[in-house]
């Protein structure tokens, strides 16, 4: 009865995202895998954002109380006006993607299916076979999601080390606690692998959408080829969590790009405010996307000044208005600060100091650590004779969050009192957890900066 009360916790968030992309999606219908995987992103975030309403509202928790919103969306979409079903799965634009798509299966493409099928079986049983052991799992993210479960609340947080950290993993995992009946220490990591496979189904629609299903399996395959990723695929970290919410929101906006759809916007904005409210960095990256967005706007020449206004409204205000629910809910509780003096700012001639080891301790993570596999050099030679290449805007823009997210991270090093973490001697547990919210864009590079060898020409997206 335990995994059947699990099965449904998870199967009910994917259903309820799935019948709102449906909606959202209806005359330009999403491909399958990256459907599923953004649908159980928006389930939880979904999830997330209703488990603090209730909270703030002093509603006690029980899996009846929160499942009501599930089932009432549920309710809405399938049993509501009936659409008519659309028999296209694409649009007239992405004809020729779709001929591409459709390539022979050869032994690679088996061996890759197996690879990968192998790997996320591996994560599922280590998932559920090993309890939370890890420090942080434990002290900052499960020990709340205890509490919500026993207490029925969110009333004692504010005594809790880190108070103001986001509470998106402990709403999940509590979630799976409250349709379980009981605390259990490895049914409630069950979230994780389902994350895992989740960004996998995204970043290989993103790669079969741009190019094709080769290019699609070898940047899966470079992905989990990372002991890292596979690793914070098990534990409960709230790491692969931001990856996965900054990487769907990126690959909105891009999808974006191509077909000016503001639905697109509107759900790449709500990624981005989950974001916000999964790990304290994710506002930083929320930041980098606003940027981001910019650019991309600034680049396209032939939208109207007014549509350009309302294309960064459609994103910036969903992510807004999630972090601003999450603020007034710390000011209501008086934890509207971070006390945590690694975020204290310290800027003077230590910062030059720090400069060149934090650079050192970067360099040794991404090329003579087995955390990240061969990814960072396969995309240092891929640079090669990138000048007379005609980059797509896309191309740009990954690059654009690569040279954030190391800018982001030397400042925290250099600047704030967080440098032991990511250039001290405490740099194995911090820096690389910073590495792995951005390390699907190097693999994303890859791909696509080696497209000919894929069979498609640098002319094509």
């Amino acid at each position: 009865m335990t995994s059947f009360n699990v099965f449904y916790s998870m199967l009910l968030l994917l259903y309820c995202g799935h019948l709102i992309l449906k909606k959202a999606f209806r005359e330009e219908p999403l491909p399958w895998s990256l459907h599923v995987g953004l649908a159980f992103g928006l389930g939880i975030g979904i999830l997330s954002q209703w488990m603090l309403i209730l909270g703030m509202a002093a509603i006690p928790y029980n899996s009846l109380v929160i499942s009501s919103l599930f089932i009432a969306i549920i309710i809405g979409l399938q049993f509501g006006q009936q659409e008519r079903e659309k028999t296209s799965l694409r649009n007239s634009r992405d004809i020729n993607q779709k001929s591409r798509a459709e390539l022979p299966i050869t032994a690679f493409l088996w061996i890759a299916f197996a690879y990968v099928a192998f790997n996320i079986f591996l994560v599922f049983w280590l998932s559920l076979n090993i309890p939370i052991s890890e420090w942080d799992a434990f002290a900052t993210i499960s020990f709340k999601a205890k509490v919500i479960f026993y207490e029925r609340s969110i009333t004692y947080l504010r005594y809790f080390p880190h108070a103001s950290y986001p509470l998106l993993t402990p709403f999940s995992q509590a979630w799976v606690a409250f349709n379980e009946g009981r605390w259990d220490d490895q049914w409630i990591k069950v979230i994780f692998p389902c994350v895992y496979t989740a960004f996998l189904c995204i970043f290989y629609g993103f790669l079969k959408q741009y190019l094709n299903l080769r290019a699609a399996l070898v940047g899966i395959v470079l992905i989990i080829s990372s002991r890292l990723f596979t690793y914070y695929g098990y534990v409960a970290y709230r790491d692969l969590l931001t990856a996965y919410y900054e990487c769907g929101a990126i690959i909105l906006l891009f999808l974006w790009l191509r077909q000016h759809n503001s639905r697109y916007l509107f759900m790449a904005g709500l990624f981005g405010g989950f974001l916000t409210f999964t790990k304290v960095e994710g506002q930083a990256y929320w930041g980098f996307m606003l940027l981001m967005l910019a650019a991309m706007l600034a680049y396209d020449k032939g939208l109207a000044l007014r549509k350009k206004v309302k294309s960064f409204a459609a994103f910036a205000l969903p992510g807004f208005i999630i972090w601003l629910n999450f603020f007034i809910y710390k000011i209501s509780l008086g934890i509207h600060e971070i006390h945590d003096p690694r975020a204290r700012i310290e800027i003077g001639w230590q910062t030059l100091a720090r400069l060149g080891p934090t650079a050192g301790k970067i360099l040794i993570d991404l090329f003579l650590t087995d955390n990240w596999s061969f990814v960072w050099l396969l995309l240092i030679l891929s640079l090669a004779g990138i000048r007379r290449r005609r980059l797509r805007i896309e191309t740009k823009c990954l690059f654009l969050i690569l040279g954030l997210h190391f800018l982001w991270i030397i400042f925290l090093s250099t600047c704030t009192a967080s440098y032991q973490w990511f250039g001290g001697h405490l740099w194995p547990y911090g820096l690389p957890r910073l590495h792995l919210h951005f390390f699907p864009f190097a693999v994303a590079l890859v791909v696509l900066l080696n497209r000919r060898f894929f069979g498609i020409d640098h002319s094509g997206p």
